[in-house]
């Protein structure tokens, strides 16, 4: 059996109580749950049982926290000690137990699991003793675990619902003796037929009994249903509904929540109650004129307005009675019952199975059963039968609208307004009501006012007609008011079409706190003209339902100012197709068949594609719009197809839709769907179209007039220079080339590749798809402000010209240091070599330093000599750190030997005082004696050497003091193999000057020569791709291809020479310019063969102040790109005042050109002295030109000078040469250009023109000529 744990006590006998131990429980004895943790300390909480321990007395923070504690172990007790576990006390819901305390002190079995004795700190004793046997015998003789007494106090789980649970000896366990209507083992539900509310476990503060089910006495069972108790739909014994108790098995023929009704077949007459021993009575129906044996059970079921009380039953048509025994009115012969032949609609015989059958005015048809033409709606109630067509005069034929009648319901919008509706106040909205106070109206409106019935009232209500408008009105006042007084006027007013009906002219007197219901139905007999009060007809009823645009309800009843008027439950009733299913139907409104061109239930509007031409909607005429086929309305006043909501289609516009709409071509006037075709530029897509507009010639070829920016073409299919995409394919688009500002502007045409989108014409110095980073050769950011840098690698530091495009670090050979790779690391030697820097050979007791010269030598120690500091100097012995001692010897001229100090002669020397070399040796010295000539034995021509300089005679090719090498311009000891360096390509510093006659020198390993930087080979003969004309006087050796960033592949022009363009014979006149030649003259300027003179005072006369210059005559100007690599030369004089004049330091040339004629180079170099003739030649490459005006006096690019040269402007020769100059002239002017060759061989070869292979389009020498 299972209790309620409420404490446990467990009392020790004759030992400690226990350390460490666990106290717990369990429901089927085999798995336990702890309730607490016992611990002979609170560190061990934490380190045994991973808990953080309860201080002090045990406190309990939830009804299920399981604790660890040593509160009842530190008192130091050796016997009788006890253990005291409250399990409910202290914890949260003690008083009034939770589910979760009883689930947390419920148990069937308890088990206490000992850990650890308890040794009262006598272990510790043992630390001080060295025999065990004289610890003390009174503490350790109890180590053991003794319990003498195990208290368990508890209660049965009876839920809350007994007070007792006593011992039962057939069951041999505890029974709780349930209360509060409760029954099981555990008072755990309600008893039969006490389950009206949900059970719930008895708590001190509420015993939660449970209470009867209200059956009426016919059943003692029931269950509880939530679902019932929600909805309120059980009768308590209390009579009231509240509860969820559902009665099962009702008995007397009784059924229902409450058996409160009757089961099929029966019935409860009026008047016998529900707890009548037998309410409910047998239907008797008739089986021939019932649909079923079931009647109506009750009054609750019974519906008087059908005429149905309890116990009748449920006839068949043309059946009547209680039991539906006999026949109904107008049908006869039971038990068939069928229908009489006159329409009771239709037929004025007061007993429709009399005949021959009498017809109602408007009524035909034998059996006066159907409508005369020109009607419709046949009603019993009609006194005429059935209801003339109206259709506004345009149709005769009609029939009822087949619709089920809806209603519009809305109470959002309504606002206050006085009879004219010129003014309008706002309402403040209740639940389900709008109100307004009457205090705060009457501050803009008059005595008498109106509620305004929002949008979705008005519009067309034709479908409205014989329905009802519904509301619901009241209003408050002060109880204490003295000056009430009720007003009295039309309640609702109706206006459409220039109607105006109201529904007369006496309405409603309505009392305060009174809330009235009317309903008004729109029939012409329920209004009169507001304006006239004359009696309304149809007509003016329809014409005012065709288009209501106001719909008011009186508002105010009252004089009282602080009253308040509520309007609710505003309804019109409708016919609609979207009627709920069983809906009645709208026989009262009409269906006109209308002629064509007009439409509607009563043909008041015109069909779509016509328009109302008169304005009069009765008898009104509709003409079709003329609208080309392309709109379905146009505007009844003017025709106009373009309205706001349909508008033209078929992508045509105009007021007759007669025009194609922007972005379309055609003739719009065809009348087809395919009028206006999209303009496709280049494609018809949306995605493809880039031009708003285009048009068709007379010839029809399609013309896009306004391609977007970036798009060019007839039909917009091309991307402009700027730009790259594939507009012509589905889905591409031109989008503007992205170089980072780094494009050259010179020469037009494409930036980028057309298609791709790759830069074509990176600015020198930069390079990569979008010109993104620094070309070759240089570093930095080549998109920001920096620019690119040019690497400047060290020739013989660096493996390479080519650095770090981002930090500009060159890549060093080995032991090499430096950003430039410019000098040998600390301790190392030998960049001149380039191989890279050797360590230095310096020997570690004769040294200073690790560092040595750039020749490796090393920095001895005094007295020390050798490349490597490695012995002590002539004159010097005993080689240690520190220095070498002088000898003491001075008729050896101090020499000794260097270990011993003895005197000695110098080493290889002889005579009296070692004054001469032996044989084969050179370089006497007082101190080092002489040194041996070393010749090699193979490559010289004997052992002597010369005295004075040790050099051997060596055989051809090979060189060194010893022949031990090879000689300049071979490689490979001991082969040594000439070199066959190019000069043209091989750099400078490994090549003597011309006249020595040596050849040029290359690495003695591989025999590669040094090449400049745009020149490869083993050789150094070949220019490397994107280069051509290979050239000595090029610091780089060949040119890079310019070919107007079109194209990276060139050679050097061949067959042309290099020919002279001059002054032409008879040209007697160049003029003289300022600087920037804005302004020039050629007052003072004169023709003496062969020179130009100017006279300065006449010059300065126009032009006002130096400089100035000679402006060249045109045949120098324009495009000059073959003069590239020739030489412009001139002769000039000129004479001052004094004799010496003053030189300026304005530049001597200038050259302008380039696409827009922006770029202004110089060329500077010594002016002439006065009186004496001075020739100038200068070479047209861009190496020695530079910017004008540029602030960083930057050098000029090879793309800029090809620029200019692609178009020369203007060429200036200075002129000026200081304040006191009198007179200056000019003379031998040419320009060297290259030009076919005639075979001629006194003519020198045209070099470094460029011959480029152009894209597909392109043409020219360097692609200059753009494609059309």
């Amino acid at each position: 059996q299972v209790f309620q744990v409420a404490y446990v006590i467990v009392k020790a006998a004759n030992s400690p109580r226990p350390g460490n131990w666990i106290l717990e429980r369990s429901l089927d004895g085999a798995t336990y749950h702890p309730w607490q943790y016992y611990s002979v300390s609170d560190s061990e909480c934490l380190t045994r049982y991973g808990i953080t321990p309860t201080v002090g007395n045990p406190v309990y923070r939830r009804d299920d926290e399981v604790i660890c504690t040593s509160y009842y172990v530190v008192l130091l007790m050796l016997a009788r000690g006890k253990i005291h576990t409250s399990l409910i006390n202290g914890r949260p819901s003690a008083d009034d137990p939770s589910p979760k305390l009883l689930d947390f002190t419920s148990a069937r079995y308890i088990r206490l699991r000992l850990q650890r004795i308890r040794t009262l700190n006598a272990d510790l004793m043992t630390l001080s003793h060295r025999d065990p046997r004289e610890v003390d015998p009174i503490v350790t003789r109890r180590y053991y675990y003794s319990i003498k007494d195990i208290s368990v106090g508890g209660m049965c789980i009876c839920s809350g619902h007994a007070s007792t649970c006593p011992w039962n000896e057939d069951t041999q366990k505890m029974e709780c003796q349930c209360e509060h209507n409760t029954c099981g083992e555990n008072c755990q539900h309600c008893c039969p037929g006490y389950n009206q509310r949900r059970w719930r476990p008895g708590t001190i503060n509420n015993g939660n009994t449970c209470e009867k089910c209200n059956c009426h006495g016919k059943t003692e069972d029931c269950y509880y249903d939530a679902e019932v108790d929600r909805t309120n739909r059980s009768l308590s014994v209390h009579g009231r509904f509240s509860g969820g108790g559902v009665c099962v098995n009702c008995s007397a023929n009784t059924a229902g929540t409450n058996c409160e009704t009757c089961r099929d077949g029966f019935y409860r007459p009026t008047g016998v109650l529900p707890n009548d021993p037998y309410p409910c009575r047998l239907c008797q129906c008739d089986p021939q004129g019932s649909l079923s044996q079931v009647c109506i059970k009750d009054e609750k079921h019974a519906d008087p307005e059908k005429d149905l009380s309890p116990g009748q039953c449920l006839c068949r048509p043309g059946f009547a009675g209680e039991r539906c025994e006999r026949c109904a009115f107008a049908y006869r012969g039971y038990p068939d019952c069928k229908p009489c032949l006159c329409s009771m609609a239709g037929g004025t015989n007061d007993d429709p199975c009399s005949e021959p059958c009498v017809c109602k005015e408007r009524v035909e048809g034998e059996h006066c059963d159907r409508c005369r033409a020109g009607f419709y709606d046949l009603r019993p109630r009609n006194p005429r039968g059935c209801s003339a067509c109206f259709c506004f005069g345009l149709s005769s034929s009609c029939r009822s609208l087949p619709w089920g009648v809806t209603q519009v319901v809305d109470m959002r919008g309504w606002r206050v307004t006085d009879r004219q509706g010129l003014r309008k106040v706002k309402t403040f909205v209740e639940v389900d009501q709008v109100a307004v106070r009457n205090a705060d109206v009457r501050r803009t409106l008059p005595a008498l006012y109106y509620w305004l019935a929002p949008t979705s009232y008005l519009g067309n209500k034709l479908t409205a007609y014989a329905g009802h408008l519904r509301y619901s009105v009241s209003y408050d006042i002060p109880v204490d008011s003295t000056d009430s007084e009720m007003i009295s006027d039309v309640d609702v007013i109706i206006e459409g079409n220039g109607q105006a009906l109201s529904s007369g002219s006496l309405g409603l007197m309505l009392q305060p706190f009174e809330e009235q219901t009317l309903s008004l139905r729109l029939l012409p007999e329920n209004f009169f003209d507001f304006r006239s009060n004359a009696p309304v007809s149809r007509d003016a009823l329809m014409t005012a339902l065709a288009n209501v645009t106001r719909l008011q309800i009186r508002a105010s009843y009252s004089s009282v100012k602080q009253a308040v008027y509520r309007l609710s439950a505003v309804s019109l009733d409708v016919a609609s197709p979207d009627a709920a299913v069983g809906s009645p139907a709208a026989l009262d409104v009409e269906q006109c068949h209308c002629p064509h061109g007009y439409a509607g239930t009563s043909c008041e509007s015109c069909m779509r594609g016509h328009r109302r031409v008169d304005g009069t909607l009765h008898g009104g005429r509709c003409e079709p719009c003329r609208c080309h086929g392309h709109a379905d309305d146009c505007d009844d006043l003017s025709g106009d197809c373009m309205l706001p909501l349909s508008g033209c289609r078929h992508n045509t516009m105009g007021p007759h839709c007669e025009l194609c709409r922007p972005g379309f071509y055609g003739n719009a006037t065809r009348g087809t769907a395919d009028d206006c075709l999209p303009c496709t530029c280049p494609l018809s897509i949306a995605s493809n179209n880039f031009s708003p507009t285009c048009h068709q010639d007379p010839r029809g070829v399609l013309t896009c007039d306004q391609c977007l920016p970036g798009y060019i073409g007839l039909r917009c299919e091309r991307c402009a220079d700027d730009f790259f995409g594939e507009p012509s394919s589905p889905g591409g688009s031109c989008r503007r080339c992205e170089c980072n500002g780094n494009e050259e502007a010179w020469g037009g045409g494409r930036v980028c590749d057309a298609r791709t989108g790759q830069c074509l014409r990176c600015r020198e110095r930069t390079a990569g798809f979008h010109c993104e980073r620094c070309a070759d050769g240089f570093y930095g950011d080549a998109t920001g402000t920096g620019g690119c840098q040019p690497c400047q690698c060290h020739p013989e530091g660096a493996t390479a010209p080519q650095c770090d495009r981002i930090n500009g670090q060159c890549p060093c050979r080995p032991s090499v240091v430096g950003r430039t790779c410019e000098q040998c690391a600390i301790g190392f030697y030998g960049l001149s070599s380039g191989a890279g820097c050797s360590p230095c050979p310096c020997h570690p007791v004769g040294t200073a330093g690790v560092a040595c010269s750039a020749d490796g030598r090393c920095h001895c120690w005094p007295g020390v000599e050798g490349r490597s500091c490695d012995r002590c100097t002539s004159g010097h012995y005993g080689f240690k750190e520190g220095g070498c001692t002088p000898c003491n010897c001075s008729h050896t001229n101090h020499h000794c030997d260097q270990e011993t100090g003895r005197c000695l002669c110098p080493p290889n020397t002889e005579g009296t005082r070692c004054h001469r070399c032996i044989d084969d040796h050179w370089g006497v010295n007082p101190h080092a004696g002489c040194r041996a000539c070393n010749c090699s034995a193979a490559h010289s021509r004997g052992a002597r050497c010369d005295e004075a300089s040790g050099q051997c005679s060596c055989l051809d090719g090979y060189g060194g003091r010893t022949c031990g090498e090879c000689a300049q311009g071979r490689w490979g000891y001991p082969a040594c193999r000439p070199c066959e360096c190019h000069p043209e390509g091989t750099r400078a510093n490994t090549c003597p000057a011309p006249p020595t006659g040596s050849l040029c020198g290359c690495d003695e390993r591989t025999g590669q020569c040094a090449c400049k930087e745009n020149v490869g080979g083993t050789r150094c003969d070949a220019c490397l791709p994107g280069t051509f004309g290979l050239n000595r006087e090029d610091p780089r050796g060949c040119t890079a291809c310019f070919c107007f960033g079109v194209s990276s592949v060139c050679r050097e022009l061949q067959g042309f020479v290099r020919m002279q363009v001059f002054m032409v014979e008879g040209q007697r006149s160049m003029p003289v310019v300022n600087q920037v030649g804005q302004r020039e003259t050629m007052s003072g300027v004169r023709y003496q063969h062969p020179e130009m003179i100017l006279h300065a005072g006449e010059v300065l006369k126009t032009l006002h102040h130096e400089p100035f210059y000679w402006k060249l005559p045109s045949q120098f100007t324009g495009p000059k790109l073959t003069a590239y690599g020739g030489k412009l030369r001139y002769t000039v004089y000129f004479e001052a005042e004094d004799g010496s004049g003053r030189s300026d330091r304005e530049p001597q040339v200038l050259l302008r050109g380039g696409r827009n004629k922006e770029l202004l180079i110089y060329r500077d170099m010594a002016p002439p002295r006065p009186g004496q003739r001075t020739q100038h030649q200068m070479d047209m490459t861009e190496h020695e030109w530079r910017y004008f005006n540029s602030v960083l006096d930057q050098p000029v690019s090879r793309a800029d000078f090809m620029s200019i040269l692609g178009g020369i402007g203007n060429i200036f020769i200075k002129a000026s040469y200081g304040s006191r100059m009198t007179e200056s002239r000019i003379s031998e002017v040419s320009l060297e250009v290259a030009a076919r060759g005639n075979g001629s061989s006194h003519l020198q070869a045209a070099c470094q023109v460029e011959q480029c292979e152009c894209p597909p389009g392109y043409s020219g020498l360097s692609c200059q000529v753009l494609p059309p």
